[in-house]
Order: structure tokens, then C-alpha cells, then sequence
């Protein structure tokens, strides 16, 4: 893993602060989710950057294995130990473009307000080619993308 820097740097040294205050997402939008792909114990799902963990508790719910990857190793280890106790559950400390993925492996791919971090040639690329044949790709955000972008 490499250093982090900027904004990467701040988010992760202010990691339980932003695992606190980070708002949630609401019940309607896992609902839209799960009525459109159908996710249950044999699923597997890749959540690109976890963060606080706050997208992550309803599919846990559903008993599938989910595998977060999280750039900031002190958020990696919040969501370590918030989820502990969920079997089908593992966090892999990388940047997303970093992890090697399984071809048409995952039921499901979502990310939660990170994935605008992501180069999208990459990061379309690879879920494409890891998601399975019917896999779906789930992208979520609470802001505005264009200015994120600008900010980057």
C-alpha cells in the first residue's frame, strides 16, 4: 500500500471522526437494490471503499459475503472491527485499483459516496470485468459529482 497523501490523508487520520458523522443511506435506496438484483447467502459482493462502513450493515444482513476495500488503513480497521462479527465479511487495505479481482466472479459491486475517487477507464473496466455474467454494478452518492471533480 502506498503513502497517503491530501485528501486521502485527511480523510483516514480523521477516520472515527468521519465514521461518526458520516450520514447514513436510507432504507429505500437498499430496497431499490434488493429488489432489483437478488441478493442472499450465496452472493458475493465487493463494496469499493467502505469508509465508515456506512453502506455495508444491509447486505451483511442479507448473509452474503461481502469483501470492502479501503484505501485508508485506520477507516479499514474501524469497519474490521465494527463487522466483526459477520463470518462472510473481510476488508482488504488497497486502493481499488491496486486489488487483483477474480474475472466474473461478484454478484454485486456497489460503492458508497467513493467511487467519483476512482479513474473511471479503470474502475469501470474492472468491475466489468469481475462482475458475473447478470452481475450488477451499483454506484451511490450524496453529492455533487461534477464539483467533486473539480475538487479532485
Amino acid at each position: 500500500m502506498g503513502v497517503l497523501t491530501g485528501k486521502e490523508w485527511a480523510f483516514d487520520t480523521a477516520a472515527s471522526k468521519y465514521e461518526r458523522m458520516r450520514p447514513g443511506y436510507t432504507e429505500d435506496l437498499y430496497k431499490q437494490i434488493f429488489d432489483y438484483c437478488s441478493i442472499d447467502e450465496q452472493s458475493e459482493l465487493i463494496e469499493v471503499g467502505i469508509g465508515g462502513g456506512q453502506a455495508t450493515l444491509p447486505f451483511l444482513k442479507k448473509n452474503s459475503h461481502v469483501t470492502a476495500i479501503e484505501y485508508g488503513k485506520n477507516l479499514a480497521d474501524i469497519c474490521k472491527e465494527k463487522f466483526k462479527d459477520y463470518t462472510g465479511f473481510e476488508v482488504i487495505t488497497s486502493k481499488f485499483e491496486d486489488v487483483e479481482l477474480n474475472d466474473n466472479a461478484y454478484d454485486l459491486i456497489y460503492s458508497a459516496s467513493a467511487f467519483h475517487w476512482i479513474s473511471e477507464e479503470i474502475g469501470y473496466t474492472k468491475v466489468y470485468k469481475a462482475l458475473k455474467p447478470g452481475g450488477v454494478i451499483r454506484i451511490y452518492d450524496t453529492m455533487d459529482l461534477q464539483l467533486a471533480r473539480k475538487v479532485k
